[in-house]
């Protein structure tokens, strides 16, 4: 593990549980957000991200085609730390490429290509269209000059570029299927598997609207939460107010929380804040992390469900100005 660089650690360890989070964006540049963190279960040995039906990955690519980037964070229990970075690229799938990784057949291979202090790293990523789900069987490598320890992966976030959500309105279940490593850091527990879920639904969308009411001061934020084109009600919403202020250094960003709210059943809301200048705000709902509904197939069960939270986009309340 000395090949590690010191960054500290304990960032892993934030969550109780792992999870797994999706989020998706559509618009010009659609992409599709992929997040697990494996908290105190430990590295994993092997990971397999099955993508439900519906969201289409387009497997088989030209060789070289750039499919997205992915970002690493690497912790060993001695405090060592680091974060990676790497593109995703197809590459040939031939029959003796990257060997072991992935059911046989698979529909395609692509590759994570990292560099850990100056070392190429290799992820292969085993692509499979037989089941009803895309499978995505993330073959983990082991560290150069570490007598064959696997990469202590703590967190892992993949973008994949040009990937518009599914068509049809739904909720869809992502699932990720995690063998965490033994303390010899090469040894597969798996007896102790584990499943993560994340629940993404389609459309997601958070309307903001705001005006200003001279009396009172106020600046009156109102719209509406559909979750899946369904209204959707008792979900809380937090805002931030957006202060930027252009000084000689350059923008200055004085942004705070503003407060919260809930939805009515009709997925509606309304927010009040006292501002005495014009404001800039911006809605969000966070990820909310709970249990899984159904059973699960993994040894350990499944842990967590992760519900995809969004942003709105920024509105600004404008304050006329004072009449002297």
């Amino acid at each position: 593990m000395s090949a590690l660089l010191g960054l500290g650690g304990g960032a892993a360890g934030a969550l109780d549980a792992p999870t797994l989070t999706v989020g998706v964006q559509d618009g010009e540049y659609p992409e599709l957000g992929v997040t697990l963190e494996t908290a105190e279960r430990g590295p994993p040995v092997r990971l397999v991200l099955y993508a439900p039906h519906g969201f289409l990955l387009y497997p088989n690519r030209p060789e070289g085609s750039p499919i997205g980037s992915a970002m690493l964070f690497a912790a060993d229990d001695f405090g060592s730390a680091s974060v990676l970075t790497g593109q995703i690229v197809a590459v040939p799938n031939a029959p003796d490429a990257a060997p072991g990784c992935g059911p046989a057949p698979r529909d395609a291979l692509w590759q994570l290509e990292l560099s850990l202090v100056g070392q190429r790293l290799e992820v292969p990523i085993s692509v499979s269209t037989a089941g009803i789900d895309t499978r995505l069987d993330f073959c983990i490598p082991t560290l150069p000059t570490a007598d064959g320890a696997v990469l202590p992966i703590r967190k892992l976030a993949l973008t994949l570029d040009d990937l518009e959500p599914p068509a049809v309105p739904g909720r869809y279940l992502w699932r990720a299927v995690v063998t965490p490593l033994a303390p010899d850091r090469r040894t597969a527990l798996a007896d102790h598997a584990y499943e993560v879920r994340a629940l993404v639904p389609v459309p997601h969308r958070l309307s903001l609207r705001g005006r200003y009411v001279a009396g009172s001061h106020t600046a009156v934020l109102t719209g509406r939460l559909s979750d899946g084109d369904t209204p959707h009600g008792g979900v809380r919403i937090e805002f931030i107010s957006l202060v930027r202020k252009i000084t000689a250094k350059g923008v200055r960003i004085d942004d705070s929380y503003a407060g919260s709210t809930r939805t009515s059943a009709s997925g509606t809301y309304t927010f009040r804040k006292r501002i005495r200048k014009t404001t800039g705000f911006l809605a969000f709902v966070e990820n909310a992390v709970g249990g899984c509904a159904g059973p699960s197939a993994a040894p350990a069960g499944c842990l967590s469900t992760t519900t995809t939270g969004l942003d709105s986009e920024p509105v600004t309340v404008s304050v006329p100005a004072t009449r002297r």
